[in-house]
């Protein structure tokens, strides 16, 4: 099963067309399930761990990309990940293309991330930072 969160704001004409073009791009798979959240992510996490919900083996956090926004995604999220599971941080970290240095995401990445003895880095792609849970 697939969880997609993204609480789909609604615009200035009263609707999300993000949530309509989700919707119809994700209604097109046949194989598998999805379930959306419409909230945020460290809210949606809050309530899994609230719930006792399996271990996650994948979470893609790209959402507020503030310190403290990825900081509550990781508060939520991080314990809600099963043994060698994989957490992917987008823009959490700069690209000689892309210079973020100075965004609120790559810094939490850089300076609470990366010293999290619950993970170890295993892929660094572009802006991406794949991280994965230690085993014990």
């Amino acid at each position: 099963m697939l969880v997609a969160i993204d609480p789909f704001a609604t615009g200035r004409l009263a609707f999300s067309p993000q949530r309509v073009i989700a919707s119809r791009l994700v209604g097109r798979v046949r194989n598998g399930t999805v379930r959306w959240e419409r909230r945020t992510g460290w809210e949606t996490g809050r309530d899994y761990a609230s719930r006792g919900e399996a271990p996650f083996d994948l979470v893609f956090i790209d959402g507020d990309h503030t310190y403290e926004g990825l900081s509550r995604d990781w508060e939520s999220w991080s314990p809600l990940i099963g043994t060698r599971g994989v957490i992917a941080l987008h823009d959490s970290r700069s690209t000689p293309r892309r210079p973020i240095d100075a965004a609120g995401s790559v810094r939490f990445t850089r300076e609470v991330i990366a010293h999290d003895g619950r993970f170890e880095t295993f892929d660094e792609v572009d802006s991406l930072t794949v991280v994965r849970r230690r085993l014990g």
